[in-house]
Parts: structure tokens; C-alpha cells; sequence
């Protein structure tokens, strides 16, 4: 009996703890960052323990508090979109101004391309007609004077009259109610309910996949070697996918009103290039060396590359006609696209830690840093989308 009990005490699954670098002899699966000393938890191999690390104070608790924080946020961003979007009476009266704002740059910016292109004209010519004022002058005064003697008989007068009456009727008719054409004054001529918000659907489900992902990773990965992999190749997934469903908005709503099918095939493209190229990159975060902590700078620069062909379209883009109606957005689109590449710079060179090794383990380090600007990024990536939809609404399509 006694050797029966002495048996269980030799099985009975070691006490968890948070434990320090020099303490991961049995578990190097999360091994990844020698700057960081302290805060590691040994022997949660269980569920059950994995979720209660959930509120205590370890080395992974920024990383996953940050992310889930990040879920509930674009979750109140999703009921905002649902619940506030692409409704004609609120759009009209939230957006007023946003759209008076457009039509005067827009007008703007017409006038001065213009003046531009007859600048050179006008003044090649204006030597021309300098000369030709001085003798044609004389002419036209001769011929106005000869004009308004010949007018002034009453024949003349009863000639014309009826046509300036012809005239007024017209006038009056353009002048009345059937005739406005104004979207600001006349409000069944509005075209707000009519832009699609699916893309944006598509990018708060991204958004909220890759933090509920990378959340779920951090959790479980000190689980055991094989669930920390599965996990990691989940946060893969959802970065992926992040950066797929990024471009879905700003692609589809600047080129989605150009008439020609030349133009529609360029969103299938896009859309489905920019697709086809994050499941490339989510399978290539199979191979086994994908996983190793000296492999970290390949996947940074890998995300990166990925993120990068979303310019494509942007420069395509700005080449097309009337593209400064979406300059409005631009701010947004640069904060997030800093926002991206200062957290990768911090990620890849493992800033602060690497210079005050032990002191940002359990809050500040780079991968905690990471993760804020990944939110970030985000939130400026929805905002702008947010810019560019609303200008998508304020512009009728028979303007291009």
C-alpha cells in the first residue's frame, strides 16, 4: 500500500509557477527572447491553468490584454458600422459639412489646374491681342453704335420682344422646384444609401480575427511545445489575414464607380491578388525553421513585403481622374502605414530589452510595444476607410 501511494507522489504533475530564462530546461518551446529574464510560466499544461494565467502577472499578460482589448473595440466599431452607417437621413446630416468640404477643394483644385494649363496660353497670346485692341476698337465702337441705332425703331422692338419672353419662361421653368438639381437643397436627389459597406465588414472581421488570434497565442503557448506550434501558426493566420482585409475598402470604394469594365477588372485583381498573396505567405509559416527565434527578421521583412503590395493599387490609382476627391483619407492611410512599420522596427531589433536586458519583462518590452502599434495601425487603417466611404457617398458616379 505504501508503494502504491510513494508511485503517486512520483507521477503527480510538477506545481506552476512563474519561473525565470534560466528555469526553461523542459521548456524551450517558449524560449524566444533572451532579454527578457523573468516571467515565464513553467508546468501550465492544462487548460484549466492556462486560463487562470489569464489574471495573473506574467511576461505574456500585456501581449494578450492588449489584443482582447483590441477585440472589444472593433466589436463597438462593428455595432457603430452596423447600427450608423449608410443611413440617408443620419449620413446627410453627419456628413454635411464633410461633403461641402469635398466640393469646395474640389472646385479648388479644378480652377487651379486650369488656370495652369491657359496660363502659358494667355500669355503667348496677350501680346497678340494688345496689338489687335488698339485697331479693332475703333470698329467694334462704329458697328455698336450702328447696331443700337437699327434697334432702337419700333419695328425692331416688336421683333424681338417675343423671343426675350420665350426666354423668361424658360428661366423660370429651370428656376422652379422640378428643375433642382442641387443634392444639397433637394433631398430625394440624395445618393448616400447607395455605397455597399461589406468591404468594411470585411475588414473589422480581419481586424478582429488577428487580435482574437494573436491573443489566443500568447495564452496558450506555454501550454505544451505542440499547442504552442498550432497556436503560432493561428497568429500567422490572422496576421495574414489582417493584411488581406485591409486593402478590401480602400480598393473597392475609389475604384468602384468608373463606368468601364477595364476598371472593375482592376478591383477583381486587386482584391483577389492581395488575397492569393496572404495565403502564400500563411503557408509559408509552415516550414518548421519558420518558428525559430533567429528567423524573427524574415518574418518581419516576409509581413512587411506582404503589406507592401498594397501600394499597387494606390499608385494605380492616383493616376486616375478626380483621385484628389480621396485626399481626405491620405492622413489616416500614412499614420497607419508609420504605425506598421515603426512596430516592426521595434519588433525585429528588440527595443528596449535588448539594452536593459531583464528590466521590461513583464510590461514595455518590443513585443509589447508590437502590439499597441499593431492596434493602432488598425484604428487609423478604420478610419480612413471610414473617409473613404463617406466620400465614395458624396460623389455620384456619372461624375467620371
Amino acid at each position: 500500500m505504501k508503494k502504491k501511494e510513494q508511485k503517486i507522489v512520483e507521477v503527480k504533475d510538477p506545481d506552476s509557477k512563474i519561473g525565470s530564462w534560466h528555469e526553461l530546461h523542459e521548456h524551450e518551446f517558449i524560449r524566444d527572447n533572451e532579454y527578457i529574464h523573468h516571467g515565464y510560466r513553467l508546468n501550465f499544461n492544462s487548460s484549466q491553468k492556462i486560463l487562470n494565467s489569464l489574471f495573473m502577472i506574467h511576461n505574456e499578460t500585456a501581449n494578450v490584454w492588449s489584443h482582447l482589448l483590441g477585440v472589444l473595440i472593433f466589436l463597438c466599431l462593428l455595432g457603430y458600422t452596423v447600427m450608423w452607417l449608410n443611413i440617408p437621413s443620419r449620413v446627410s446630416e453627419m456628413h454635411i459639412v464633410e461633403d461641402l468640404k469635398i466640393s469646395i477643394i474640389s472646385s479648388v483644385n479644378e480652377l487651379a489646374h486650369s488656370a495652369a494649363r491657359y496660363e502659358t496660353m494667355f500669355e503667348s497670346q496677350m501680346h497678340e491681342l494688345y496689338e489687335d485692341a488698339y485697331y479693332l476698337g475703333h470698329e467694334f465702337e462704329e458697328r455698336i453704335f450702328s447696331m443700337y441705332n437699327r434697334l432702337s425703331s419700333d419695328n425692331a422692338t416688336d421683333k424681338f420682344r417675343p423671343l426675350v419672353k420665350k426666354l423668361e419662361n424658360i428661366i423660370a421653368k429651370l428656376d422652379s422646384h422640378d428643375y433642382d438639381w442641387i443634392d444639397l437643397y433637394n433631398d430625394k436627389y440624395q445618393t448616400t444609401a447607395g455605397v455597399s459597406r461589406w468591404p468594411l465588414f470585411v475588414f473589422i472581421a480581419s481586424a478582429t480575427f488577428c487580435l482574437m488570434c494573436s491573443s489566443i497565442y500568447h495564452l496558450y503557448s506555454a501550454h505544451s511545445l505542440k499547442l504552442n506550434r498550432r497556436m503560432s501558426y493561428l497568429d500567422y493566420a490572422g496576421i495574414s489575414f489582417l493584411i488581406a482585409g485591409s486593402i478590401y475598402p480602400p480598393v473597392y470604394y475609389t475604384f468602384y464607380c468608373y463606368p468601364s469594365i477595364f476598371y472593375a477588372d482592376y478591383i477583381v485583381l486587386y482584391l483577389s491578388g492581395m488575397s492569393v498573396a496572404s495565403c502564400i505567405t500563411f503557408v509559408i509559416s509552415f516550414i518548421p525553421s519558420f518558428q525559430e527565434s533567429n528567423m524573427r527578421w524574415f518574418r518581419g521583412v516576409l509581413f512587411v513585403v506582404l503589406a507592401l503590395l498594397g501600394i499597387i493599387p494606390f499608385v494605380h490609382f492616383c493616376f486616375l481622374p478626380q483621385s484628389y476627391h480621396f485626399i481626405n483619407a491620405a492622413d489616416y492611410f500614412a499614420l497607419m502605414v508609420v504605425s506598421y512599420l515603426a512596430g516592426v522596427i521595434i519588433y525585429v531589433s528588440r527595443i528596449p530589452e535588448r539594452y536593459y536586458p531583464g528590466k521590461f519583462d513583464f510590461i514595455g518590452s518590443s513585443h509589447n510595444i508590437w502590439h499597441l502599434f499593431v492596434l493602432t495601425a488598425a484604428l487609423f487603417h478604420y478610419f480612413g476607410c471610414l473617409k473613404v466611404f463617406h466620400t465614395r457617398q458624396s460623389l455620384n458616379c456619372f461624375a467620371y
